[in-house]
C-alpha cells in the first residue's frame, strides 16, 4: 500500500482540524457540517492540494461554507472533538489514497456512517484502517481490476480441474 507524502499528510492534519474545530466554531450539528464541507465547493483546493499554497485561516472555511450555505443552526448534535479530529483526517486519507474526490469518498462513506467507524478503526493505523473501510464495502481501485481479476480466474480454473 502506498504512504502519504508530505504535502497529503499536512492536508490530512489541516482537515482534521478543521473537523475538530467545527465542533465549536460550527452553528449546526456534525452531520450537517460533515456533509456541508464534504460537498462543498471548497473542499476541491484540499482535493487538488492547492489549499497549501493560499493563506488561509481556519475560520476563513466556516464563512465558505455559511456564504454557500446559508447560515442556520441547524441540527443540535455534536460530537466529541476527538471522533471529528478522526473523520476529517480519515476522510482526506481516503481521498488521497484511493485517487478520489471528497465528494465521491462521502457518497462511499456519508456523514452517520463514517462516524460509526470511528469506534471500529480509531485505535488502528490511519492506513490499515482506510484500506480495511474501502475492503468492508468491496471497493476496488481501477488498476487493480486486473490483478483481481487474474484471481478470479485463477480460482475457476482450480474448480474446473
Amino acid at each position: 500500500m502506498r504512504t502519504l507524502d508530505y504535502s497529503e499528510s499536512e492536508l490530512c492534519i489541516i482537515q482534521a482540524e478543521l473537523f475538530e474545530m467545527s465542533v465549536e466554531k460550527a452553528s449546526y450539528s456534525s452531520l450537517v457540517f460533515i456533509r456541508r464541507f464534504m460537498l462543498s465547493n471548497f473542499v476541491g483546493s484540499l482535493d487538488n492540494k492547492s489549499y497549501l499554497f493560499q493563506s488561509n485561516n481556519p475560520d476563513y472555511v466556516f464563512e465558505v461554507l455559511d456564504q454557500e450555505y446559508g447560515e442556520s443552526e441547524y441540527g443540535s448534535q455534536k460530537y466529541d472533538s476527538e471522533v471529528m479530529y478522526w473523520v476529517g483526517y480519515m476522510y482526506r486519507t481516503i481521498s488521497f489514497l484511493y485517487n478520489l474526490s471528497s465528494k465521491q469518498v462521502y457518497r462511499l462513506f456519508p456523514a452517520k456512517e463514517i462516524v460509526n467507524c470511528y469506534q471500529i478503526y480509531n485505535s488502528v493505523d490511519i492506513m490499515q484502517a482506510a484500506k480495511r473501510m474501502m475492503d468492508n464495502i468491496g471497493y476496488i481501485k481501477p488498476e487493480d481490476y486486473t490483478v483481481e481479476g487474474v484471481k478470479i480466474l485463477r480460482g475457476l480454473l482450480e474448480e474446473d480441474k
